[in-house]
């Protein structure tokens, strides 16, 4: 488990009931999944369903998609190319829904700027 300035827990391999999750923070119901470009299928780097394991994974992603949110989960979905080509915007909208979240829940935010330590 990781610590940051705002004293949420980061927990990362979040098992959710039989779903597992790349980052969480369920003090403010927030998740992050990574996907691969390659594996997850991303159409817009050209990236198309073409081996079992990308059906698989795509089929995968939705159910998660659709069992995190109905239970009042954010699930945010970051495309590793994404990471690589703009990280600080990457991180930006990350703390900007952790803000959001944050001010959802009713807990105080001082600073917005959050160093992961």
């Amino acid at each position: 488990m990781l610590k940051n300035s705002l004293e949420l827990d980061i927990e990362l391999d979040f098992l959710f009931k039989y779903y597992t999750f790349d980052i969480a923070i369920p003090k403010i119901q927030f998740c992050i999944e990574v996907d691969g470009d390659f594996w997850h299928a991303n159409e817009k780097k050209g990236y198309k369903v073409l081996y079992a394991s990308q059906r698989k994974n795509v089929i995968n992603d939705k159910r998660k998609n659709t069992f995190i949110s109905n239970r009042g989960w954010h699930l945010m979905r970051i495309w590793v190319s994404k990471i690589e080509e703009n990280l600080q915007e990457t991180i930006k909208e990350i703390e900007d829904i952790i803000c959001e979240r944050m001010k959802l829940f009713h807990l105080n935010i001082t600073d917005k700027t959050m160093p992961m330590t």
